[in-house]
């Protein structure tokens, strides 16, 4: 079927600790070749980095501020060591922007990193904030302070800190009974709100065992906005997510529990929405849904 279509199978990565060996087929001449995957140490599933062996998700850093030719980096990638003599005397937002954008997160396994991009970025946005159209492209090249390029330094720094991670890709343990629950996590503050989502399994020791599937997170607008109302947008992020996952995932959910850390927010989503303005309403509606 998939031949038909083009697409050719080279090889099977198979994930644990045993001795992936396979023989193959050679498409050109026809004889049978020998494969050991142990070799390949990273594969790829999706654009995220997975360690077969593990059965794990991590993430590896790559940091160049070197000129492309042809859409390649052309000198090497800058250790932790070297950030201080490598980046740049005049950095500019569009040369941290291409850094940033090289961590891929769909899942948002990592949002303590992401979100610190996204808050240095806005603040780099409000410092070359400006009405002239006939210079909006060209600020993304301008030199940034001081004081903001001593910043992105300290944050490329703890950058490399997202290479200790690693996230299961199985959401199931081996151990697991029952079904699980879906446990849901939001809050908010002035910078930001997010949420977060994991299953929880009992396991057969009587024990339990709890595995992150998703975080989300949205900077705080630049209009100032109360702590209980972005704590309750983080709440609205938490239903949009529960919905999804309910959806999508194939796993019967014993509960689903919601937390948030805010009185405020809970007697807002439990309250009906006739009581409250606009805002408040629209988004306490939408929990209760």
């Amino acid at each position: 079927m998939l031949a038909c279509g083009g697409f050719r199978i080279k090889h099977w990565i198979i994930s644990g600790n045993e001795k992936c060996g396979s023989t193959l087929q050679s498409q050109d001449s026809g004889e049978s070749v020998e494969v050991d995957l142990d070799e390949f140490a990273h594969e790829k599933i999706l654009g995220m980095r997975w360690d077969p062996k593990q059965d794990l998700f991590d993430f590896k850093v790559k940091i160049n501020f070197s000129p492309k030719y042809k859409n390649v980096r052309k000198g090497e990638n800058i250790t932790k060591s070297q950030i201080e003599s490598s980046v740049p005397t005049s950095l500019t937002p569009r040369m941290v922007l291409s850094q940033v954008a090289s961590v891929y997160d769909p899942l948002g396994l990592a949002p303590p990193y992401t979100l610190a991009a996204k808050v240095l970025m806005r603040k780099l946005c409000i410092e070359n904030n400006t009405n002239d159209k006939t210079i909006v492209n060209s600020r993304w090249d301008y030199a940034m302070s001081v004081e903001s390029r001593l910043e992105w330094m300290d944050f490329f720094k703890e950058l490399f800190d997202i290479e200790q991670l690693k996230f299961h890709r199985c959401l199931k343990p081996d151990n697991a009974v029952g079904d699980p629950m879906l446990v849901i996590f939001s809050d908010g503050s002035k910078l930001a709100y997010g949420t977060c989502a994991y299953v929880r399994w009992g396991t057969a020791h009587g024990g339990f065992e709890s595995r992150l599937v998703i975080a989300k997170n949205r900077i705080a607008p630049t209009k100032q906005m109360s702590v209980p109302r972005l704590e309750l947008c983080g709440a609205v992020l938490a239903a949009r997510i529960r919905q999804k996952l309910v959806e999508e995932m194939d796993y019967k959910f014993s509960r689903v529990i919601h937390i948030v850390d805010s009185m405020i927010v809970r007697a807002q989503i439990q309250r009906e929405s006739y009581g409250f303005g606009t805002f408040v309403a629209t988004k306490g509606s939408r929990n209760s849904k």
